[in-house]
């Protein structure tokens, strides 16, 4: 991918997406010295590039991570869309430049940090062949985020406990993006179990039949758990969902 690159003044561009006659996108690979930590942060960065006259460029969103040549590992730190340009898949698109740009400068060991905590953006590393070490976890833990899909589309996040839901609903996370929230209360009502107590955990096993038993509106996902290291599982086929995410992103943009 960076065989032939070019230098616009803020990094390097590595893919150019036509749009139309008046404006493009550039896909920016670009470094800055992190301070209170004294590394180097990397940024994948795509911008709309004004064509019209105005010459103007407007950072549609970025994905951000750290490189370390000595052990060959880069660690994933976020991604962040401006809300404009939410729903239009530019997260998947970056995650995949990251992967891609990775495993092609010998890469091999990509992981998240701890810290994580967005529903969404674990998803997605999970569709790329990002995983827990130990996804019995996921049946396990009280803190589960089982994420699902209307019948009009509409993704939402659904909760071991409506106390849990209403925490994360309090936080920064939430308020920073746009997540929508089901409370069990709500999806469980004419369905097989007993309406959920205030604070109840359920498990795992109960989701799963609340889901089946809702089927007709509501489809589950994925699950995934805030603050655990995601690690890349399988390199072969995350490098070809990754190119092959790349080469689509025309559908990204123009569906």
């Amino acid at each position: 991918m960076l065989n032939r690159v070019e230098y616009d003044g803020n990094g390097i561009v590595i893919d150019t997406i036509p749009v139309s006659t008046s404006c493009h996108y550039t896909v920016n690979l670009e470094k800055s010295f992190f301070k209170q930590m004294g590394i180097d942060q990397y940024f994948i960065k795509i911008y709309r590039i004004d064509d019209s006259g105005l010459n103007s460029r407007d950072n549609m969103g970025y994905i951000y991570f750290y490189l370390d040549s000595t052990s060959k590992t880069s660690s994933y730190i976020g991604t962040y869309v401006k809300p404009m340009y939410r729903s239009l898949g530019l997260a998947s698109l970056l995650t995949a430049y990251w992967i891609k740009i990775c495993l092609d400068g010998g890469y091999e060991f990509l992981t998240t940090n701890k810290t994580q905590r967005k529903p969404y953006l674990l998803y997605i590393l999970k569709k790329v062949c990002f995983e827990i070490d130990d996804p019995e976890k996921y049946d396990l833990s009280k803190h589960t985020i089982h994420i699902c899909k209307d019948n009009d589309g509409q993704r939402f996040l659904l909760f071991k406990s409506d106390a849990f839901a209403r925490g994360f609903k309090s936080g920064k996370i939430y308020s920073g993006d746009d997540y929508k929230i089901m409370l069990l209360d709500d999806l469980n009502k004419g369905c097989i179990l007993n309406n959920n107590e205030d604070g109840q955990v359920m498990t795992s096993q109960q989701i799963r039949d609340l889901l089946e038993a809702s089927k007709d509106r509501v489809k589950l996902l994925d699950c995934v758990l805030l603050s655990n290291v995601y690690t890349l599982r399988d390199s072969n086929n995350a490098y070809n969902l990754s190119s092959k995410k790349i080469d689509d992103k025309s559908e990204i943009f123009y569906r």
